[in-house]
C-alpha cells in the first residue's frame, strides 16, 4: 500500500484510501467504530457518474477529509496531472470521478 489517507466517517468508523496495485484508489473501514480488529475486505472505490459504477485509474496521489456533514471526500491526482473529486452521498453510493477544473 503507497501513498494512503485516513478519514473518519459521520459514524466515527475511520476509513482508509490508497493506490493499489494496479494504480486505482481502493478503500478500507471498520465495521465498527468500537472494534479497531474488524476491517471490511479492500475495494475499489468507484464513484456513480451517470448510475454506473466508476474506477479511477493511473493514480499518483490521493487524499481525503471529512467534509462538515460528515462525509467523506477523495481527491486523486493522475498521471495527467489533473485532480478528480469522489465524495459520499447521504446514504448511498459515492459520487464521482469528477474531474476538477483548475482556473
Amino acid at each position: 500500500m503507497e501513498n494512503f489517507s485516513l478519514a473518519i466517517n459521520k459514524d466515527s468508523r475511520l476509513e482508509a484510501f490508497y493506490i493499489d496495485e494496479e494504480g486505482y484508489v481502493s478503500h478500507v473501514w471498520q465495521f465498527n467504530a468500537n472494534n479497531r480488529l474488524e476491517w471490511s475486505n479492500p475495494d475499489t472505490l468507484k464513484g456513480q457518474v451517470g448510475g454506473t459504477g466508476q474506477k479511477l485509474g493511473d493514480v499518483t496521489q490521493v487524499s481525503a477529509c471529512t467534509n462538515d456533514s460528515g462525509r467523506i471526500q477523495v481527491v486523486a491526482k493522475t498521471n495527467d496531472e489533473k485532480y478528480h473529486l469522489c465524495y459520499q452521498n447521504n446514504e448511498g453510493p459515492w459520487e464521482g470521478w469528477f474531474e476538477i477544473s483548475q482556473p
